[in-house]
């Protein structure tokens, strides 16, 4: 979407909706800043910063009147750009006003390197046999055109490159 074009309507997973699409109101990409904030939350702290009980109308309701919760254990820099994307006010949300780039939580990242993907991923995957007396393989592994069943492999992920820590 770009410019000033709104959409309206309700599609998509409730747990990653902003407040403006549950309340069914126009909406614009400031709706997919709130999601991307969403998906940081959960990858830093492993839960949305909204009650859940599993209960659709009392999430969507916290959304729509709660202040976003974090853990203690978050960094400052994560806690404001989460803050930032969980901007109630579409208008005020970072990604729809400021560059999203620039938050200080991405210094370390050269923008014009990645996109030309010469920078290295923190994570390579590597092959690995998994005992099955211990692991239930996932079922698309498993359908692979001409696996041979008694020699199925899953993928594992290796920290082969350090330097996404610093």
């Amino acid at each position: 979407m770009f410019g000033q074009r709104k959409v309206k309507g309700k599609t998509g997973t409730v747990k990653y909706m902003a407040p403006e699409v549950l309340q069914r109101r126009e909406y614009d990409a400031g709706a997919d800043w709130w999601s991307l904030g969403i998906v940081i939350c959960k990858m830093a702290a492993g839960m949305t910063p909204f009650f859940e009980d599993g209960n659709n109308e009392t999430y969507t309701s916290s959304v729509i009147h709660d202040e976003p919760l974090f853990p203690k254990c978050l960094s400052a820099e994560i806690k404001d750009l989460l803050h930032k994307l969980l901007e109630k006010d579409p208008e005020k949300r970072l990604g729809f006003i400021g560059n999203i780039r620039a938050h200080p939580v991405f210094n370390s990242i050269n923008w014009e390197q990645l996109e030309r993907q010469e920078v290295p991923p923190p994570l390579y995957p590597a092959e690995l046999t998994l005992d099955k007396k211990y692991f239930k393989q996932p079922r698309m592994l498993m359908e692979e055109a001409g696996s041979d069943s008694s020699n199925e492999k899953s993928m594992e992920l290796s920290y082969l490159n350090d330097s996404w820590k610093s």
